[in-house]
């Protein structure tokens, strides 16, 4: 049968020594930006050994509404081809230009077609 409970650390491992730090609002902010959704001691911890990972942009919200409106046409398309409906290149030619613009440069040309007007 296994052993139950915490596993002994080694003498190195143990964290017996307190580190108190006053911060300033402005100061404690900072490092809560930082730290995401990490621990203030964990982070503190990770900085110590050089290893907080890189801040991760926040994503561009109009990319990703287009994205996912580009996304939902095209799920469109190929629903009515399912059913046996014909989907015809003008319908899908916009669609597929626009999804590649947004994938390489992030940004889509709202191609409206004549008959849409």
């Amino acid at each position: 049968m296994a052993k139950r409970g915490r596993k002994k650390l080694r003498e190195d491992e143990i964290r017996a020594r307190k580190v108190e730090v006053h911060l300033s609002m402005p100061e404690l902010a900072a490092l809560d930006d930082a730290r995401g959704p990490r621990g203030r001691a964990e982070h503190v911890r990770m900085c110590i050994a050089g290893a907080v990972p890189a801040p991760v942009p926040a994503i561009n919200t109009q990319t990703a509404s287009d994205l996912g409106r580009a996304l939902g046409n095209l799920v469109s398309l190929a629903a009515a081809s399912r059913r046996g409906g014909f989907v015809q290149e003008r319908d899908l030619l916009p669609l597929l230009i626009d999804l590649r613009n947004l994938l390489l440069i992030g940004k889509t040309q709202l191609t409206v077609r004549d008959d849409e007007e």
